[in-house]
């Protein structure tokens, strides 16, 4: 995949073919002077935009930055945004048509899931403290005493204690193993619940997709309604997201909560944007603003870096001896959101390299580039970055 400017589309074009803008046909008109990735374009979406320039940001680093990622024909990204004091100020796309596709979050995903649960705990459908089995099994009573213990906050700091690592081929619990069982009729949370236990749950913190399954299900119960209607009711619609698109399991009887939400970037930039106002969309309040808190304090550890629910919470080391807060989301392929409250920034990021080294790629352009751009010298990017 080649990355092409938005703004020099023409290049590759029939002739006489004009550049496309963010959200519109491929084929609609604009002239390459109307607006540059600095500058996005004016959409009726919500979003205000700025000049990056306005918002305290050097332009020309991230104009450089984006002619070095066209001269590279490997690169797999697919989108970047930056957005700074609640404006859009930057954005690129490896296509035209990319401002308008549903892109696959993977694991992004989870720390969509991690907001629900904590915003159903605001609202005092459930107790991040108690149980959640009684939400999992009709016969709770039938599991071991170490099961019936198991809170939900355990599960959405990965410390369920399960023989579940998705970072070990060799794990009984493995999302791949997870994915491809016949058994229980492809009932994900029944292939979960009946992985073994490795050590109480509450000690160590070990990345494992069928905990933000097994989520999903016991919020649909805690609410009283399916998860993608519980998602549209108190985050998408209040923030404008229109087009959602969650994966489904066991023939539809079940919503992956652990990877696949599909969203447009500018409306995954949103949920940053969300989170950075401590649960606030352009003055309205969206979540609480201490559920949007508990999700990004780090309360275990896990893959060596600081864990909320369901959310990283990390930092980049900086120069002068900062350091900058990172509350962020990873999934596979470079699908990112980093938000950066000193600095009133959210940045977002999708790609297409899988399970390939390249995933990291938003990590370099932060600390290259982006933060550069802010008159931010890094001399270490987050953990595991």
């Amino acid at each position: 995949m080649r990355w092409i400017l938005l703004m020099l589309l023409t290049a590759t074009a029939c002739a006489g073919a004009t550049p496309a803008r963010p959200g519109a046909s491929d084929s609609s008109s604009a002239s390459s002077s109307d607006w540059s990735p600095t500058q996005p374009p004016q959409l009726d979406d919500g979003w205000p935009v700025a000049d990056a320039s306005d918002k305290g940001i050097d332009a020309s680093i991230l104009q450089k930055m984006a002619s070095d990622l066209a001269d590279h024909d490997y690169v797999q990204l697919r989108s970047m945004l930056l957005v700074r004091n609640g404006a859009l100020v930057f954005e690129l796309y490896d296509r035209p048509s990319r401002a308008r596709e549903l892109q696959d979050l993977r694991s992004t995903t989870k720390s969509v899931t991690g907001l629900l649960v904590a915003e159903a705990a605001a609202r005092g459908h459930l107790d991040l403290d108690a149980p959640i089995l009684p939400h999992l099994s009709s016969d709770p009573a039938s599991f071991s005493a170490a099961w019936q213990a198991t809170t939900w906050r355990q599960l959405l700091t990965m410390r369920s204690g399960l023989a579940c690592d998705d970072h070990d081929p060799a794990s009984p619990g493995h999302e791949d193993r997870m994915y491809r069982s016949r058994d229980f009729s492809g009932d994900w949370v029944k292939f979960w619940l009946a992985v073994p236990r490795e050590q109480p749950a509450g000690q160590d913190g070990r990345y494992c997709t069928g905990n933000a399954v097994a989520l999903g299900r016991a919020l649909a119960s805690a609410v009283g309604e399916p998860v993608d209607a519980w998602a549209a009711r108190v985050l998408f619609e209040p923030l404008g997201i229109t087009s959602a698109r969650w994966a489904e399991y066991a023939g539809g009887e079940g919503i992956d909560t652990g990877g696949h939400l599909r969203l447009r970037p500018r409306d995954l930039a949103r949920i940053g944007q969300l989170v950075l106002e401590g649960g606030s969309w352009q003055g309205t309040t969206v979540l609480d603003p201490g559920a949007v808190a508990v999700a990004v304090t780090a309360d275990s550890t896990v893959d060596g870096s600081d864990y909320g629910l369901l959310w990283w919470v990390s930092a980049f080391d900086t120069a002068d001896g900062r350091t900058l807060r990172v509350w962020e989301t990873r999934g596979n392929g470079g699908q990112h959101v980093f938000v950066l409250p000193e600095l009133e920034l959210v940045a977002v990021f999708t790609g297409g390299a899988y399970n390939h080294p390249d995933a990291a790629l938003p990590y370099v352009l932060m600390a290259r580039h982006v933060l550069p751009a802010l008159g931010v010298a890094v001399t270490a990017p987050p953990a595991n970055g």
